[in-house]
């Protein structure tokens, strides 16, 4: 069925890919999704064309294609029956290769070597599990041979390739056609491929390029060819690549052919995704055709790709198409018109540029132009008139294609005066199309001119109109009696049918005189009916498909939709008004769809639907459905749900009603994992502890040792370990920390033998004065030279220590510093209150420090004063009864004083 240039959906298609560049060039950028249509080639395997494309949506490849996406036109005509194929995605594409190496003489050292490392890398590249390929070799005369016949086994291939001779000449078309034919017979993958390499010029060959390019279109094999050096048939073997839809490599380097190989690999996979549509022809005209593929209403837009190719030339599929020059009566000296009408329809095919001689008795009436007028077959076509001898060479420039039978064109005659009624020939000669397979045969008309008046018939509208419509014919007045062709006597009738209609008028002196026909066409409605994917009683939530059937330019449904298939859901009466080529509209039937009602399955938990991990709950989808899928892909009436989740059950009834359930959710709170913070050593000393936090902070917590708090101070030799419970309610134990007590040693006495301080045994010592350890000191004995309270610390072998109780040693023969030059301290004893007077030499810094008998520090004075004489009364309130020290710092020198607080 054809559509002509003209028709609004045609023009739509076309401006909406210019429309798209003009919004880029003029609009802000914004991002939508959009098709790319990439059409690759069109390959003739006469009478079938094939179209090899790939389609993108929103930057991505996309292969959900159908046939209702895709419109193709060849020079306008709509091909209304074709196949489509796209591929599976997930399917990688086997391959199935010949590949074809050049041993002639010239391939010689570094080339040889170069077509070795290509052929190697393109076996490396194969899967060793489907992917085949074959090595062929070609020298000259008959040396061409299948070095390895196809095989997907590697290692063969490998050393087939290290085969590779240097000999005799070269015959690269035959070395070509002998991979097709092993590729034609052996190859078994859909992905197919001859790669030929030749570094020099065919010298030897019987086959020819044509032969090749014919061979590998007929079976769908691409010819990839690479071209070494500089001495080849370049032209020829990018030709061959070009038609057969591979690819063309010209290298002056050896070097690259592993790079080219492997590229090439790339490209067999990858044309292996390729969609293809192959549809037939049976015009073999010689002349080009330009094959228009419309993606519309696809990923949110249309786009628009044109390719061209060549039919053959074959005479024997011409055919003769019969047009009939019209005859008419018209009186003299007026004007007449002739129409050129094609008697029956040529059912889509494409009217071409015609042009004919259109010869006349010039002394009988003047040509006076040519029309295509309102309702004619070529309305709106362009038309060229030149006058010529005896007549005119008229052009129909435009084409279109047709549907249905009617007026051509429609030519004007002014008619001469003869004396006595006479006859006037008109016929076509040279008639001829452009392009196409019609070859025109006319039937020539006569113009009668009478010498008294004859009627004509004027029509009130389009002669051509749908079935169902009408035009009013209305003969001339003038006459006293009119008779249709149709028995009607009436001066106006209304034509309803297709057929020539002729008026018989009766004038004043009783002469009956008949009009000239003319030509009402009424073109059949489209036959449309609506057939469902199903039945019409669909499930709630279900659909069904509506199909209108192919074949017609646009489609109108009740609901809105504007495509030849739709998919409802809602019940409810739907119809579809379709336009088919010649321009009529039909709707159809309607079709009643019914709903059925849903099925409402609803989850029952046996429990609660929160827990802690490691336990579950039974989700219950009711009894009385055929079969139950679960959301996690379960079947069965029950689910166990041990996991967090939305669970959801989808039922079937018998009817094959489907129903889903609101979901049900599911919390498994994660048990805790605690861990226990160590602040120091496990190994600790008798009485002392290590402190055990558990992290993180929870809600509440039990130690092994039954304690409750967050940290605890481990004090005894064990194992501890902590369970702590979250917010949740859920609880866990951590790892166990082992805490270690060691012994200490016993406690140490201190006795004195004179200037001697002693304690019993131990591993180790640290003796100690006024609370300060002193250096070196680490001996059973220690020698005292000054008042001090002394100490001494025991060690264990295990580390641990023992602390004696203070000593107090005084001095009785220390001298006072020799910068003081008066010393008191009184009272002592006292009650509280102790004053110190002192005279130093030079005025100095006096500090003043009251310790206990273990070093530490009570109470602390510093003071400086610029004179020798110094008096302090310190208060001791708050310092309980016992035996004190007062340290005196007078400058750089030191003494300490014992007294008594009462």
């Amino acid at each position: 069925m054809g559509r002509p240039t003209n028709s609004p959906t045609w023009h739509a298609a076309r401006w909406s890919t210019a429309l798209v560049l003009c919004v880029l060039l003029t609009a802000p950028i914004i991002t939508t999704a959009q098709p790319n249509l990439n059409f690759q080639r069109v390959t003739v395997n006469w009478p079938t064309i094939e179209l090899y494309f790939s389609v993108g949506c929103n930057g991505s490849p996309a292969y959900n294609i159908s046939k209702q996406d895709i419109r193709i036109y060849e020079n306008d005509a709509l091909v209304p029956d074709f196949t489509l194929w796209c591929p599976d995605p997930t399917i990688p594409c086997a391959i199935s290769v010949s590949l074809v190496f050049d041993a002639s003489g010239s391939m010689s050292g570094s080339n040889n070597t170069g077509a070795k490392q290509g052929g190697h890398a393109f076996v490396d590249l194969m899967d060793g599990v489907i992917d085949e390929a074959a090595i062929v070799f070609f020298s000259g005369g008959s040396q061409v041979w299948v070095e390895q016949q196809m095989t997907f086994v590697k290692p063969m291939l490998h050393q087939a390739v290290d085969n590779l001779p240097v000999l005799g000449m070269t015959a690269v078309w035959d070395g070509i056609h002998a991979g097709l034919i092993e590729l034609i017979n052996n190859g078994v993958n859909q992905c197919r491929a001859v790669i030929a390499m030749t570094d020099g010029g065919d010298n030897a060959s019987v086959r020819t390029p044509s032969e090749i390019m014919s061979l590998a279109n007929r079976h769908r094999i691409r010819v990839f060819t690479i071209g070494l050096g500089t001495g080849i048939n370049a032209t020829e073997l990018e030709l061959i690549a070009l038609l057969t839809g591979g690819r063309y490599y010209q290298t002056p380097n050896a070097g690259n052919l592993s790079i080219i190989f492997a590229e090439i690999m790339t490209l067999i996979r990858q044309f292996g995704q390729e969609c293809i549509i192959t549809y037939e022809r049976d015009c073999a005209d010689g002349a080009m055709r330009e094959v228009d593929l419309l993606l519309s209403n696809y990923c949110g837009g249309t786009d628009l790709k044109t390719k061209t190719y060549r039919a053959p030339l074959d005479s024997s599929t011409f055919t003769a198409l019969p047009m009939t020059l019209g005859s008419a009566d018209a009186a003299g000296n007026a004007d007449v018109k002739v129409p050129l009408t094609l008697p029956g329809s040529i059912n889509g095919d494409m009217f071409y540029p015609f042009s004919f001689r259109l010869d006349f008795d010039a002394s009988c009436m003047q040509f006076v132009g040519v029309t295509t007028p309102p309702g004619s077959l070529l309305e709106g076509l362009p038309l060229s008139v030149t006058p010529v001898s005896g007549g005119v060479r008229i052009d129909v420039t435009g084409r279109k294609a047709l549907n249905a039978a009617g007026t051509l064109l429609e030519f004007t005659f002014h008619t001469s005066s003869p004396a006595d009624s006479a006859h006037c020939l008109v016929q076509v000669a040279d008639a001829r199309f452009e392009q196409g397979c019609f070859l025109p045969v006319v039937t020539p008309g006569t113009v009668r001119i009478r010498s008294y008046p004859v009627p004509s018939i004027t029509a009130g509208g389009p002669t051509t109109f749908c079935d169902g419509g009408s035009v009013t014919l209305t003969a001339s007045s003038g006459f006293t009696s009119y008779r249709w062709s149709t028995g009607q006597t009436s001066q106006s009738i209304t034509a309803r049918q297709s057929g020539s209609y002729t008026v018989t008028t009766t004038d004043g002196q009783g002469r009956q005189v008949q009009s000239a026909p003319i030509q009402v066409t009424v073109l059949p409605l489209p036959a449309v009916a609506i057939t469902p994917s199903g039945t019409v009683s669909i499930c709630n939530g279900g659909s069904v498909e509506l199909d209108a059937g192919a074949g017609f330019s646009s489609y109108q449904w009740s609901n809105g939709q504007q495509q030849q298939k739709i998919t409802v859901a809602a019940a409810g009466v739907y119809a579809v008004t379709v336009v088919g080529g010649n321009g009529c509209s039909a709707t159809s039937a309607p079709v009643v769809v019914v709903v059925e009602d849903s099925l409402r399955p609803v989850i029952t938990p046996e429990g609660p639907t929160t827990f802690c991990a490691g336990g579950s709950v039974v989700l219950d989808a009711g009894a009385g459905f055929a079969t139950y899928r679960w959301s996690d892909g379960s079947t069965g009436r029950r689910l166990t749900a041990s996991a967090s989740g939305s669970f959801a059950v989808t039922v079937t009834d018998a009817r094959g009603c489907v129903g889903v359930s609101p979901p049900v959710r599911v919390t498994v709170h994660p048990s805790p994992q605690p861990s226990i913070w160590v602040a120091g050593p496990t190994t600790i000393c008798d009485g002392d502890s290590v402190q055990l936090t558990a992290n993180p902070e929870s809600v509440s917590y039990l130690w092994s040792s039954g304690e409750t708090t967050r940290s605890i101070h481990a004090k005894r030799t064990n194992s501890y370990s902590v369970t702590v419970r979250n917010a949740e309610g859920c609880s866990g134990t951590s790892s166990a920390v082992n805490v270690l007590v060691q012994p200490r040693p016993p406690k140490p006495t201190i006795s004195r033998n004179g200037d001697a301080l002693l304690t019993q045994g131990a591993y180790r010592y640290q003796w100690l004065r006024d609370g300060a350890a002193m250096t070196g000191q680490t001996g059973q004995f220690l020698i005292v030279t000054r008042t001090g309270s002394y100490e001494v610390i025991a060690y264990a072998e295990n580390g641990c220590s023992t602390r004696s109780d203070p000593f107090f040693v005084s001095v009785l023969s220390a001298e006072v510093p020799s910068s003081i030059t008066a010393f008191e301290l009184y009272p002592d004893p006292n009650d509280g209150a102790l004053t110190v007077r002192l005279n130093t030499e030079r005025p100095v810094t006096i500090i003043l420090e009251v310790t206990d008998m273990l070093g530490q520090v009570l109470q602390r004075h510093e003071e400086t004063r610029p004179t020798t004489q110094y008096l302090r009364q310190l208060d001791l309130g708050a310092i309980s009864a016992g035996i004190y020290f007062l340290r005196v710092t007078a400058g750089t020198e030191l003494w300490t004083r014992r007294f008594i607080r009462r």
